[in-house]
């Protein structure tokens, strides 16, 4: 794994990958807006295009940030932080409230 991070950061940093993040096998590409992450994230595929061979079946185009799930211009509460509140007992009287 070591190898991969030193030849993915190298990669992004000749390449001005900006917005562009490796974390051991993760790559994230962000952007301050819509239009600059899709720019960021098409330059990135462009330049890897010649360096490496990505499974498209593994992409993900979500993120989990501050307790939500981001996908697809929707965010919604990530499901393993909602799953202890869903597993409280309903109360049945008002001292259970």
């Amino acid at each position: 794994m070591a190898c991969f991070q030193r030849t993915i950061d190298e990669f992004i940093r000749r390449n001005d990958l900006l917005g562009s993040f490796a974390y051991i096998d993760n790559i994230t590409i962000a952007g301050s807006s819509q239009q600059e992450h899709d720019e960021n994230l098409s330059r990135f595929l462009e330049a890897a295009k010649s360096k490496f061979t990505f499974n498209e079946d593994k992409f993900v185009f979500s993120i989990d940030l501050l307790g939500y799930t981001i996908s697809h211009g929707t965010f919604k509460p990530d499901a393993d932080r909602l799953r202890p509140l869903k597993e409280l007992p309903v109360p049945r009287d008002l001292p259970a409230l």
